[in-house]
């Protein structure tokens, strides 16, 4: 992380980077994304509108994933997905400093003990069978549909 922050590459998706690849080269491929500062965005927004407003999660998906090209990279969207229903987990055990989305740290801290731990953990469960069915061929909008919609239901 030190690294790349020296590099100049801003911290918050540096910090997002690390937990998603392995080694500083795996890091700088995809930072160097151009969307990816855009998807982190947008996890962001999904994340909390598919803990708060369904409706407006499902219109999020539609535009912004997949009229954006953001869909283009559908694994690598449920992967930040993943970290941040993490990120809930890790506040709920006082791990603030662990947090990838601590630019979130407030709303987080204001829904994190909306579910239990194992809430939180079905979340992330839910979201790499998403990646799953995705790998298996399922059409990416769709099963991200199906994601938010088993997340709603808890």
């Amino acid at each position: 992380l030190q690294t790349l922050v020296a590099e100049e590459v801003p911290q918050l998706l540096a910090r997002a980077a690390v937990h998603l690849a392995s080694g500083l080269e795996a890091c700088r491929l995809i930072i160097q994304q151009n969307e990816f500062a855009e998807m982190r965005n947008v996890v962001i927004q999904l994340g909390k509108d598919s803990l708060t407003r369904f409706t407006a999660a499902m219109v999020s998906a539609q535009q912004q994933v997949f009229k954006t090209g953001l869909g283009e990279q559908p694994q690598l969207l449920l992967s930040l997905l993943v970290l941040w229903y993490k990120d809930m987990i890790h506040f709920q055990a006082g791990r603030h400093e662990a947090l990838v989305f601590i630019d979130q740290v407030d709303w987080i801290g204001k829904h994190a003990f909306g579910r239990s731990a194992d809430g939180w953990v079905r979340c992330m469960e839910h979201t790499l069978e998403a990646g799953k069915r995705m790998r298996a061929h399922v059409p990416p909008q769709l099963a991200l549909e199906q994601l938010l919609i088993r997340i709603q239901e808890g």
